[in-house]
């Protein structure tokens, strides 16, 4: 099986490149070769609407003209960049490490990588303690992608099936959105690497009962925004 890491200079190059491309700027102060992983899925979402007619708006941006990615869950969204995407008017907005709520008990959250949410989708809040938190409602979150640098394996496609039932749980019913074609992907697991036979066989079996798109080989297989046409998309969410 085929290694699923590139060189860290060709991933910092690309996150550059798409930036400078929106005339902003990337302060390369990252060290995990996951962190530029996930800063350049996120770009490659921006970039699948982009091709698809959506305007694009940058918010957030830090003194200098700095784009500043949330790289964890901890932090205000406010203090973070994230892009306004608008066609037709229709607005979303693209978040990173937001945390949401369960749809079935909001006292429990997740954090998913990359989120794309309505118009003013994210609120921050006091919790009883006096601090503040940023969370997106379940009913402003329109899909997610969990993105992983690594190979795929049986328990990790088996998890983000979990991932789905908690947050999205309607996906899981494939039959809700056979017959959409939309513009956003359905929730979707991304990885750099390859699958192994079983973990290949794992993924057809689950693509095919579930609305998900599981996502491989990104280092070095097409984008995203180049795999659209193939992938599973929605216009809207249904039972939220």
């Amino acid at each position: 099986m085929s290694s699923p890491y590139i060189d860290k200079n060709t991933l910092i190059k690309k996150i550059k490149d798409f930036i400078n491309i929106h005339k902003t700027l990337f302060l390369d102060n990252q060290s995990r070769m996951s962190d530029y992983f996930e800063m350049s899925v996120y770009n490659d979402v921006v970039q699948s609407y982009k091709n698809n007619g959506y305007k694009i708006k940058i918010k957030n941006l830090s003194k200098g003209n700095v784009f500043r990615y949330k790289l964890s869950p901890s932090g205000l969204a406010e203090n973070f960049s994230y892009f306004i995407l608008n066609k037709n008017n229709n607005d979303v907005e693209v978040h990173h490490n937001i945390s949401t709520s369960s749809f079935h008990d909001e006292n429990l959250s997740y954090t998913p990588d990359i989120s794309v949410t309505s118009l003013d989708g994210v609120n921050t809040r006091k919790r009883n303690n006096g601090t503040r938190y940023s969370f997106i409602e379940k009913s402003n979150l329109i899909t997610f992608f969990e993105v992983k640098n690594r190979n795929s394996y049986a328990e990790l496609l088996f998890s983000f099936i979990g991932l789905v039932n908690e947050i999205t749980p309607e996906f899981l019913e494939n039959h809700l959105y056979q017959s959409d074609n939309g513009e956003h992907c359905a929730p979707s697991l991304v990885l750099s690497g390859v699958s192994s036979h079983q973990a290949d066989i794992i993924k057809e079996s689950l693509e095919k009962r579930y609305y998900i798109n599981i996502i491989t080989d990104l280092y070095y297989g097409q984008s995203i925004a180049d795999r659209i046409s193939s992938l599973k998309l929605f216009e809207h969410r249904k039972n939220t």
